[in-house]
């Protein structure tokens, strides 16, 4: 019976997360100046773009978009160009016209949610 209940407890906790929900990634959004990404293009800092970590990236990305939502709320739509070497699974890479409308670029790194969506 208690191991029944902590089974429903824990599918429960697990389902109800307010951050995190189905395919949806977390992780956190740091910023660079692009130039020519990997997927061949030549990019401006004000683009809404982004470089999709390395352990995610598949040269099938290139021109997808993705949706990120920043940590007071605020969301972007972004375009996956580049692959980004240093980041960890879940996270991007922005462009500083797309970190500033989540964060000010002093903060250097901030948490996000993304999620794949239609460009």
């Amino acid at each position: 019976m208690v191991s029944a209940l902590a089974s429903i407890v824990g599918a429960l906790a697990l389902f109800s997360s307010p951050y995190i929900m189905a395919n949806e990634y977390a992780g956190e959004a740091t910023w660079y100046q692009p130039g020519r990404g990997a997927c061949g293009a030549m990019n401006k800092p004000s683009d809404l773009i982004a470089a999709l970590n390395k352990p995610q990236w598949q040269t099938s990305h290139c021109g997808e978009c993705v949706t990120v939502s920043g940590p007071n709320n605020q969301t972007i739509k972004v375009q996956i160009i580049d692959m980004c070497e240093a980041c960890t699974h879940g996270c991007l890479d922005l462009s500083p016209g797309a970190f500033q409308q989540l964060g000010g670029l002093p903060e250097g790194r901030l948490a996000i949610a993304w999620n794949w969506t239609t460009c």
